[in-house]
């Protein structure tokens, strides 16, 4: 039996936060503040000691070229788009696909969905 992909969730506000929905946030541990794992100006990444990627933040406006061939950002998965604008509970878009293609999601539509209820 193949393994089940992991549901990350993508929170989009006037911010964003892509993050593994089996872990709860509290627990997420940021040494000084910040977690950078890739050369900036990225942003920031949080990898378990599995090397999966747990968490992104802070990379908008950025290349996703910088981390195209780093593999845990190949991983699929199924993510859940929120809206913290109307109600973060309920998944306002759900795709199949990897980090790669959640980043082009956020390049994407931040801004749409930012500026429509900000």
């Amino acid at each position: 039996m193949a393994n089940a992909k992991r549901k990350i969730g993508i929170w989009i506000g006037r911010d964003y936060l892509i993050q593994d929905k089996a872990i709860p946030v509290e627990t997420i541990e940021r040494p000084h503040g910040r977690m950078s794992k890739c050369a900036f100006p990225f942003g920031d990444f949080h990898k378990n000691k599995r090397g999966q990627i747990t968490e992104i933040w802070d990379y908008l406006g950025s290349d996703v070229n910088d981390v195209k061939d780093d593999k845990s950002f190949q991983e699929v998965c199924d993510f859940e788009v929120y809206n913290l604008f109307t109600d973060e509970t309920k998944v306002m878009h759900a795709f199949e696909g990897t980090f790669i293609d959640a980043l082009n999601y956020l390049n994407e539509n931040h801004e749409k969905i930012r500026y429509e209820y900000d």
